[in-house]
Parts: structure tokens; sequence; C-alpha cells
């Protein structure tokens, strides 16, 4: 009976070839499930001023596999090498509960929140400079070195640290 009960066991693999590994379990086990949680997030490609959403897992090189424990030594001998996840020398066994939690997760999206730092001293932007002896409004012109910024204002141009600027 413990024998033809299907587990979740986790399998590490390289990363570039996930997709592939996945092509052959569903050519060569179509009975077997294979799940790796994913998330969405914006990309700029090498040479492109434009932004795509692409899906990308989670946790790269890591899929979790639902299969009867007699077929676990089957699935490490398709052309895409991979390794159970093991404590000892026992293959470690994900409780039902915590696939069916991730992809809850997943589905609601809160199981990874992109953070896009937009930096707010971009060229044009209009700032004030908060000096000893008042305020002056500016405009930034280029990122200067360090954390300072380069602003030009009506009076001049000059490099002012990030500290003392506000964006209007």
């Amino acid at each position: 009976m413990f024998v033809s009960q299907e587990h979740w066991g986790l399998l590490k693999l390289n990363p570039l070839a996930q997709g592939r590994y996945v092509e052959y379990v569903d050519r060569y086990y179509p009975h077997v499930e294979c799940y790796y949680p994913r998330y969405e997030r914006v990309v700029r490609p090498h040479g492109s001023r434009g932004r795509r959403r692409v899906w990308s897992p989670i946790f790269p090189g890591y899929l979790f596999v639902r299969v009867k424990r007699r077929e676990m030594p089957e699935l490490v001998t398709l052309p895409v090498r991979a390794y159970w996840i093991r404590f000892g020398e026992n293959i470690e066994i994900v409780p039902d509960i915590v696939i069916k939690r991730l992809r809850e997760l997943e589905l609601a999206g809160e199981l990874v929140r992109e953070v896009m730092h937009v930096e707010p001293y971009r060229v044009g932007v209009q700032v004030r400079v908060h000096l000893e002896v008042g305020d002056i409004r500016a405009v930034v012109v280029k990122r200067g070195p360090g954390d300072r910024v380069v602003v030009d204002s009506v009076w001049c141009r000059c490099v002012v640290p990030r500290h003392l600027l506000e964006v209007i």
C-alpha cells in the first residue's frame, strides 16, 4: 500500500536545463507531476529599450516532483542530470500542504514581490537644493561622482551631495 502512494520530492538540477528536464518527464513519464513556483518579472533584453514581462522560477534549479517511491530512482536517469534532495540516506518528502500553500501564494502573486528602485534624481528633474543660507531651485544635469549630483541653477552649475536635494 505505501509503495503505490505518490509523494512530493525535491530535485536539484542545472537551472538552465530545468525546462528541458520537464519536457523529458512529460514525454517519458506522463503520469508524473512536476511543479516549480514562478513569478512574473520585468526585464529589458540586451540592446532593447523596451521592457518585457517574463516568468522566472522562484527557486532556479529546484523542481518539485510528485511520484511513487518506487519510480524515484528512474527520474534521475533521464538525459538531464538531476539529484534528489536527501538528508542522510533517505530522499526527503515534501508534505502536500506545503505544495498547496506554495500554489496558493503563487496564484495570489504573494510569493515574490519584485521591488524596482527608481532613481529620483534623473536628468531633467527639478530639485530644491537645501543650503544653510536658503533653498535654491535647480535642474539635475547628470549624476556626479559617488553620492553627488550635478545640478544647474540660475546662478551656477555645481556638484551637490544627494542629502541636500529634494525633488519638486
